[in-house]
């Protein structure tokens, strides 16, 4: 639909009935003006036919019944079938007399028709070569070998030199040699020591991806002064759990951010993948959690300017070899500015995590991070994924399953039972409502992260303080 009409998926300067695509499109068809939203770019008498085949396809794939969805092979067939109808008409309309003689061309070709041709090349091949002739032709081609290279290597400098004008290199030097930040450790690398210290790219060396598959944003000229602010601002990050920003890579069409090696694999691995069977204790737990928390009351209050992470999850949170948190992936955060305290952004985070208020309305604040660390801490206490089709219906989502077992009072069917002993339910219990707390639907009833990270630092104290009375006798 974006590609039809140009406009965006969700726009809040249209009509409320409009504001998103999928429902300005439907109605537009169902009334006959199927034209007032299509790309004036494109739209030609020629073309009416393809373009509403298009839309109707568009309108199929966007059924409220995914099982009234059409499968994508089928979707893939359809838009095919239109482009090569399209390409055909086009080719044989303007170029009669050239596909007609395409056709000659080939059947000529089967019939053998350059037979006399090889048997030339066969002749010449078989006249003797003196070995004065042979070092000359092989030095010419040494020569010629040569100068392609030194060729393709100029070329590929000119072309890593354009992407890093094209990508603010020049801006960003600028910046790094500026008053308050000369002394700022951020080191600018090359394209090609990216690609030594990763065996040129190779896919072994892929520690993780994000939620949106492996992250890749092109920077608009529009867009150079704001990226390299955040590239900046991310550097200045200094928290013990918060993986630090290193530096960066302007020479590639897509910049590269380095950060520190956490080598211990992520959360997610310790809960649910490879390292699931050494089981974290309560305490570990719960100290994991206060490290999660007060890395994003970090962001939220005390960086230089507030950072939205905007995709907190456990595959996102690394663990040093002291099963350390830290908060990793900073792709997706957004700087807010110092007279804002919200800003209207194209909706990405992970499903599952995903804040339903941001979900709904495109705004977004601190308290939508605030709800992606509560669903982090169910899981956490229950070991269970945050999105899971295994369960039933109704508890899919561990926010759900969560709030449905504490209204139940069967909190206990959730929880982790490696954690779960005679001296421990009680902590259990009050960090299960600070998670709570932390899902609300609205995001004004949702506490700030500082807090939640004051609520929990508090019950890790007591645990340890009970745990060390216990061991006394």
């Amino acid at each position: 639909m974006e590609l039809l009409s140009g406009q965006k998926a969700l726009c809040f300067e249209r009509p409320q009935y409009s504001k998103h695509l999928v429902s300005y499109l439907a109605s537009a068809i169902k009334e006959n003006r199927l034209h007032e939203i299509i790309d004036g770019k494109m739209l030609t008498e020629d073309n009416k036919m393809e373009i509403k085949e298009v839309a109707r396809i568009a309108v199929e794939c966007t059924r409220l019944m995914g099982e009234e969805r059409p499968k994508m092979k089928e979707v893939a067939a359809e838009l095919e079938g239109l482009r090569v109808t399209k390409d055909k008409h086009k080719w044989s309309d303007q170029y009669p007399e050239e596909t007609e003689q395409l056709v000659g061309v080939q059947i000529i070709s089967a019939q053998g028709g350059c037979t006399t041709d090889y048997d030339s090349i066969t002749n010449v091949a078989t006249l003797h070569i003196e070995a004065g002739t042979t070092i000359g032709f092989l030095s010419i081609l040494l020569v010629i070998s040569c100068v392609q290279q030194r060729r393709k290597q100029k070329k590929n400098t000119e072309l890593r030199q354009q992407f890093f004008t094209q990508n603010g290199g020049g801006m960003l030097i600028h910046r790094l040699s500026g008053a308050g930040l000369s002394n700022v450790d951020f080191k600018i690398f090359t394209e090609e020591a990216m690609k030594e210290a990763s065996n040129g790219y190779d896919e072994s060396n892929i520690l993780g991806q994000g939620g949106q598959g492996t992250k890749s944003r092109l920077v608009d000229r529009s867009q150079m002064a704001q990226f390299i602010n955040e590239v900046l601002v991310l550097s200045q990050i200094n928290h013990s759990n918060a993986v630090k920003l290193l530096g960066c890579c302007l020479e590639t069409e897509v910049p590269l951010l380095v950060y520190e090696s956490v080598t211990n694999g992520t959360l997610s691995d310790q809960l649910h993948g490879s390292m699931s069977d050494s089981s974290l204790t309560l305490e570990q737990r719960l100290r994991i959690a206060v490290e999660i928390a007060g890395s994003l009351a970090y962001l939220h209050s005390s960086a230089s300017i507030p950072i939205i992470h905007r995709d907190v999850k456990t595959t996102n949170i690394l663990l040093d070899e002291n099963l350390t948190a830290k908060v990793a992936d900073f792709g997706a955060s957004r700087l807010i500015p110092m007279d804002k305290d919200q800003l209207i952004n194209m909706v990405k985070g992970t499903v599952g995590y995903l804040d339903p208020e941001y979900y709904n309305t495109g705004l977004l604040n601190e308290k939508s991070d605030v709800y992606s660390f509560g669903v982090v801490l169910m899981e956490l206490l229950s070991g269970q994924k945050a999105l899971c089709f295994e369960r039933s219906q109704q508890s899919k989502h561990l926010g759900s399953y969560f709030a449905s077992a504490m209204k139940e009072n069967r909190l206990h069917e959730v929880i982790d039972e490696k954690v779960i002993n005679e001296n421990n339910w009680r902590e259990i219990e009050e960090a299960a409502r600070v998670a709570m707390e932390c899902t609300r639907v609205t995001g004004e009833e949702r506490p700030l992260m500082k807090e939640v990270a004051a609520k929990l630092e508090g019950l890790r104290v007591a645990r340890i303080m009970l745990k060390s009375k216990l061991d006394l006798g």
